[in-house]
């Protein structure tokens, strides 16, 4: 994809509707934002990288963990 890097903040931005669906209760809707989140994270960026050098946001580490037990 070849304009990968511009797209980087659509990870953080289902990682952030992640992070609220989980706050609400909304496990179901959850479970399929962390499925396309595993899906186009690849083709946008490598997921972990995404993260500061002060180490990963909690929601981002969340997520980390979900598709670390999926793959």
């Amino acid at each position: 994809m070849a304009h990968s890097q511009d797209l980087g903040w659509i990870v953080d931005a289902l990682i952030d509707l992640n992070a609220y669906c989980e706050r609400e209760g909304l496990e179901d809707i959850s479970d399929h934002l962390i499925e396309a989140i595993e899906s186009i994270a690849p083709s946008v960026r490598n997921l972990p990288a995404t993260v500061s050098h002060t180490g990963p946001a909690p929601e981002h580490q969340k997520v980390l963990e979900v598709l670390e037990q999926r793959g």
